[in-house]
């Protein structure tokens, strides 16, 4: 056990959360000044499938609030950096109103994103002016379940949690500190414990989030990377308008084991330089009380680096920002609030009331009128019934209709061909209970299956496009993503009449 620290310490603790583990950095400066930082790495899942279900949440609870007894660490400030398999990040540069408006439509398709699992999705994001012309935006997507069960494990841990990021960012962090892409893009790749997730980083800055298809083996990254090497280079090129765009370093981190057999594939096909992060950490004067610090712990150091002292200009997108927004407006609208709809209720309650009596003495005149006419009462409710009949056998029929007509294969047919871009096809087509439609098939890129469900979303004869779910596949051209996507077909004088596109 730790000796209790004096209160003259100033400690933070920065965790990656993994799919079965979290790394740890713990940053501690005295009131003279001196910086030390520890790093480790704790097991946190036994017997839960998944960090959103109860048992998930009490494996991940307990094992956060061992590590603070530990290390005495009781309401110190946190962040957490999440791997890959929580969170998903998305790119987006150009003028001011194109990346408002791109970061507008990923945040409505979030949902889409069901390797996250389902339920709702929170969102967090952040804008980098590149020019007066240009902005670059990183807009990340996580369940609403998980970051629940963070705010509770870190509340069950005594913690105070201030933030939330992706862990791709946190490793740029550590290779702008490193200077190592401050000249030149550098494309990183870090092998986690399932997949390898790839980005780029200039001076500090993640410029792309990728996790490509078929990296579950990590021999085969080196591949991989070669295939998408030449995409990626244009994607600097465009990025990097003036200085020098071209990418030839790669640094590696995450899973020990992981790196030397990704290095090894890489140094094999000896197309980019590459370097183990952590070794480069190693080598610097970084304060670590550790000797050596591993390559699973590059993110959280990265994530302990986001302090005044190191003057950084990008933090990147913080998942917690919008509960930071609600917690800091001010009280007196709050109340506003409570008391307009309070006062709103009484004083409905009471024109309700004086309404209720002048119907009531309404009511009293014409049950004296209606008393000399019980015969036309007595016609009024057998119609009524007869009314309520018939009305019942109609929507009966309607029903009938409904269910035994036939789909119009053609018009369906010619209406999934018009929507599939060039790198996205098709392999079945069927239909249950004449409504029901479901699409199978492949494509390359995830933005083609994304593209296809837009453009079947705007035909009005079907109605409740949904993308099901995705999984990696191969090709006798390459990997690619095999996708089922769900709809509804209806008739086209149900479907909504489509509002002017604004450009007639």
């Amino acid at each position: 056990m730790f000796r209790k620290r004096n209160a003259s310490h100033h400690r933070t603790l920065a965790i990656e959360l993994c799919h079965s583990s979290f790394s740890a950095a713990i940053h501690s400066t005295t009131s003279k000044g001196v910086e030390n930082t520890l790093s480790f790495t704790t097991q946190w899942r036994n017997e839960s499938q998944t960090l959103r279900s109860d048992a998930g949440k009490r494996e991940f609870s307990k094992a956060l609030r061992a590590f603070v007894v530990e290390h005495g660490l009781q309401n110190a400030h946190l962040t957490i950096t999440l791997s890959g398999d929580f969170c998903v990040t998305r790119v987006v540069s150009g003028d001011a109103q194109h990346v408002r408006r791109e970061l507008a439509e990923i945040e409505q398709r979030s949902s889409l994103y069901l390797t996250l699992g389902h339920g709702q999705k929170a969102v967090g994001a952040s804008i980098h002016k590149v020019s007066s012309q240009r902005q670059h935006a990183l807009l990340s997507v996580v369940n609403q379940r998980t970051l629940d069960v963070l705010l509770e494990a870190a509340a069950f841990a005594h913690l105070v949690l201030d933030r939330i990021e992706p862990s791709l960012v946190s490793v740029a962090r550590v290779v702008g500190k490193l200077k190592t892409d401050s000249e030149k893009p550098v494309l990183i790749v870090n092998v986690a414990e399932r997949g390898v997730e790839l980005g780029i980083s200039l001076e500090g800055r993640l410029l792309l989030d990728y996790r490509p298809a078929g990296t579950d083996s990590r021999e085969n990254v080196a591949n991989v990377v070669a295939g998408h090497l030449n995409r990626l280079r244009r994607y600097c090129q465009r990025y990097v308008k003036l200085g020098n765009s071209e990418l030839t370093t790669a640094v590696l981190c995450g899973d020990a084991r992981g790196v030397d057999l990704v290095k090894k594939a890489f140094d094999e096909n000896d197309l980019l330089t590459v370097l183990p992060l952590h070794s480069l950490v190693n080598e610097g004067n970084w304060n670590l009380d550790t000797k050596k610090l591993s390559g699973d712990q590059v993110a959280a150091l990265g994530a302990s680096l986001l302090d005044d002292r190191f003057n950084t200009t990008d933090a990147g997108p913080n998942l917690m920002e919008r509960l930071h927004a609600l917690h800091r407006e001010p009280l007196a609208p709050q109340l506003a609030r409570t008391f307009w709809p309070l006062a709103a209720t009484v004083l409905f309650a009471v024109a309700l009331w004086l309404h209720v009596e002048k119907v009531d003495r309404e009511t009293t005149v014409l049950a004296k009128e209606l008393e000399s006419h019980e015969v036309v009462q007595q016609r009024s409710r057998i119609l009524r019934h007869q009314t309520v009949n018939n009305t019942e056998k109609i929507k009966h029929l309607e029903l009938l209709a409904r269910n035994i007509s036939t789909p119009r294969w053609r018009e369906m047919t010619t209406t999934v061909s018009q929507c599939l871009p060039n790198d996205v096809w098709v392999e079945a087509i069927s239909v249950s209970d004449g409504k029901q439609m479901r699409i199978s098939g492949e494509a390359y890129t995830e933005d083609g299956i994304f593209e296809f469900v837009r453009s079947l979303e705007q035909f009005p004869s079907l109605r409740q496009v949904s993308l099901m779910g995705t999984r990696p596949a191969r090709t006798s051209a390459g990997p690619s993503t095999r996708f089922d996507v769900s709809c509804q077909i209806t008739n086209q004088t149900d479907a909504p009449e489509a509002e002017p596109d604004g450009n007639n």
